[in-house]
Order: C-alpha cells, then structure tokens, then sequence
C-alpha cells in the first residue's frame, strides 16, 4: 500500500528562559529535542515538562507556550496528504504518453 502522506517538521530553537508562542490551525504533535521543554496550553491549569523524545498532541485552535531552562528544540511534526494531486495527475499522465510513443516507435520499427 502506497503513503499518500508528507511529514511536515518545523524546528524552533529555544534559548533558556526564551518562549515561543505556538498559535496553529491544524492538528500537530509537539517533540522535545536536546533538552527538557516546558508547555503552557491556553486553557489548560497544568503545565508539561515534554523530556527529550517525549510528544503532546497539539491541537488546533489553542495557544501555547514552549519554554526551557536549557539550550533545548522544540519540534512540530504534521501529516499531510501530497499538496500536489496535480503533479502526480500530470506525471500519470506523461508516462502514458510517453509508454504510447515507445509503443507506436515500436510497431513503425517492425
């Protein structure tokens, strides 16, 4: 079975005491690379240490803040379907052409 998905990665590097704020649209999951990251949710009374390798799903719609005490990254990782349905149409495409030329090639040779 064919993956019809693309893994989309963004990477933020975070400086101790630094925070980024995270305002998505879509569905993410948030890693911790390097160092221990600390999650604030909008709406949300707990806060997360992610350690490194550690994931929270991200969900759309809600603000969050990533912050360390140490040189740490903070990842987002997305599936999406391919963006470009029309390349592989045309890919499709030009390879019929292209196999209906070697035919045609083919029956003038003999």
């Amino acid at each position: 079975m064919q993956n019809n998905l693309t893994r989309v990665q963004y990477f933020y590097g975070i400086r101790p005491g630094e925070v980024v704020t995270l305002d998505l649209h879509h569905e993410h999951t948030l890693v911790a690379r390097g160092s221990a990251v600390w999650v604030t949710r909008a709406g949300d009374p707990r806060d997360y240490w992610l350690m490194p390798g550690q994931r929270l799903a991200v969900e759309p719609g809600r603000r969050y803040w990533v912050s360390s005490d140490n040189e740490a990254e903070a990842e987002l990782q997305r599936e999406v379907s391919h963006r470009f349905a029309l390349v592989r149409v045309l890919r499709k495409w030009l390879a019929g052409r292209r196999a209906a030329r070697e035919a045609n090639s083919c029956t003038a040779a003999a």
